[in-house]
């Protein structure tokens, strides 16, 4: 019944309500910061790919997939051109053969350039730099989220 229904989400709210107050100092001003540390993180992601040193390594990369006979400008595009130039998410089942040609050129570029190794550095690097400079946010964030409990 309505009534019942109202009871229980009166109930659920108090609980969730009671549990904000047990874990957090202030979960309003944790909520803020987490998404002010979200969005420095989504722009940390696409400030990255588009670095100088990303996109070379990706030119690179892509050099060596045209020499394959793939034309790729990144090594994301390698997925949807195995797809046959579908997005995979559209439910698109691609031909196994061009599937596995494309992984394996894809394979073979990236040994050939030490893609992996290079991305990782460039990543650890700009990701230790991204938390340094974000450091008072995260440590603000953390002490919001867990300083309560280390209270206790």
């Amino acid at each position: 019944s309505d009534a019942h229904r109202s009871a229980f989400d009166s109930t659920l709210l108090h609980c969730a309500e009671a549990a904000h107050d047990t874990l957090f100092r202030d979960y309003g001003l944790y909520d803020e910061q987490r998404g002010v540390l979200e969005s420095k993180r989504i722009e940390f992601y696409t400030a990255f790919d588009a670095s100088d040193e990303v996109r070379s390594l990706e030119k690179e990369w892509s050099k060596c997939m045209g020499g394959a006979g793939y034309e790729v400008d990144a090594h994301w595009d390698a997925v949807g051109l195995a797809a046959g130039g579908q997005s995979v998410q559209q439910g698109h089942s691609p031909d196994i053969s061009t599937e596995v040609r494309v992984a394996v050129a894809d394979a073979q570029c990236r040994l050939a350039t030490n893609f992996e190794q290079r991305y990782l550095d460039l990543f650890r690097d700009a990701e230790s730099a991204f938390v340094f400079d974000n450091e008072a946010l995260l440590l603000e964030v953390i002490d919001l989220r867990f300083g309560k409990l280390n209270q206790q």
